[in-house]
């Protein structure tokens, strides 16, 4: 009966080993786990600060096109303008010329008439 109850004290004991080590794996499972969620969660922050980086950059992008659109729109009115205008400088510089030619002739057939 000694026999058998000093087996099952070492039993008992070897119980209370594993029981221990038991205890230390899963602290430190528990510990992993906890390291694996925050690292989830850093994982999840740094992705969304990025995407809200995109975002920006992307809106950015959008307003440097339409501010480069409205500037083109503005030169190309601006270049109509010039046009239009020395159009006008032209057809009043022939008219002009016209004007001249014809008092010119004018004042020869005056002169000749004489």
């Amino acid at each position: 009966m000694a026999e058998l109850e000093i087996r099952v004290d070492k039993l008992e004991e070897k119980v209370v080993t594993l029981d221990n080590k038991v205890d230390v794996i899963s602290a430190k499972v528990d510990a992993f786990i906890d390291e694996m969620k925050d690292f989830k969660n850093e994982m999840r922050d740094r992705d969304n600060r990025r995407a809200e980086e995109i975002a920006e950059i992307r809106n950015d992008i959008k307003e440097i096109y339409k501010t480069t659109d409205d500037k083109i729109a503005e030169i190309r009115q601006d270049n109509r303008s010039i046009r239009e205008s020395i159009r006008n400088q032209t057809i009043a510089t022939l008219i002009g010329v016209g004007a001249m030619v014809v008092s010119v002739g004018a004042m020869v057939v005056a002169i000749l008439l004489k």
